[in-house]
């Protein structure tokens, strides 16, 4: 299967350790894409009519959008998997997806509010909406890593996926001073290979070699 992906995004990322999780990363083949709010992939758009990353084609050409359903069809191609558990951990484990999600939808917002409009016509009011819409996510997930959920599952990948973002594009956004549980789980994640070998190529902590087992 093909998958159109940019290496810096927290979405192909959740994707990604998804697939590496399940045993499928040979059989994703990563075609680069470049989406972009106004200056519009158009091969990207033939797989995908929103223009957006993740996409993916699959080996029987049907074209699937969403890192959600992605990961739904991931997981269907491995029987007994555990990434979409079953039972009461399945539907915190989707509601984790889902406003990790959100968090990482408000802070692309804010990075294209930033990277795609001269300073003076940016919206500081839209900037601080955004900004609060990540702030209550990371309230409530810091109140369910109190004590990490056992296993590893779409919401551990998914929330993962959210606070190394936010790490990567904005620094300033110091876990530790208010979500300590969150961080602890932070410090944790590098060792796991999913984690460590999808970090951002533009990270610094890429960069620098800080994760092992992370692309240089």
């Amino acid at each position: 299967m093909k998958l159109f992906y940019s290496p810096n995004s927290p979405f192909v990322r959740k994707v990604l350790m998804t697939g590496m999780e399940l045993g499928l990363d040979d059989r994703i083949e990563r075609v680069q894409a470049a989406p972009h709010p106004v200056n519009r992939d158009r091969d990207l758009i033939a797989h995908n009519p929103l223009g957006q990353i993740p996409a993916c084609l699959t080996d029987d050409g049907e074209e699937i959008s969403d890192s959600r359903v992605i990961c739904e069809y991931l997981a269907a191609l491995v029987p007994d998997q555990q990434i979409f558990p079953s039972g009461p951990r399945r539907w915190a484990a989707l509601t984790e997806q889902s406003i990790s999600d959100g968090l990482m939808a408000a802070a692309l917002s804010i990075r294209y509010e930033r990277s795609t409009r001269p300073a003076e016509q940016q919206s500081q009011t839209w900037i601080a909406g955004q900004t609060d819409k990540i702030e209550t996510v990371l309230d409530a997930l810091d109140r369910r890593y109190v004590r990490p959920p056992p296993g590893f599952d779409i919401g551990h990948i998914s929330v993962a996926c959210a606070i190394d973002y936010l790490a990567f594009r904005f620094p300033e956004i110091t876990l530790g001073s208010r979500w300590p549980h969150l961080a602890d789980y932070h410090a944790l994640l590098d060792a796991r290979p999913s984690f460590a070998q999808t970090i951002p190529p533009d990270s610094p902590r890429a960069q620098s070699g800080a994760a092992s087992g992370a692309p240089k």
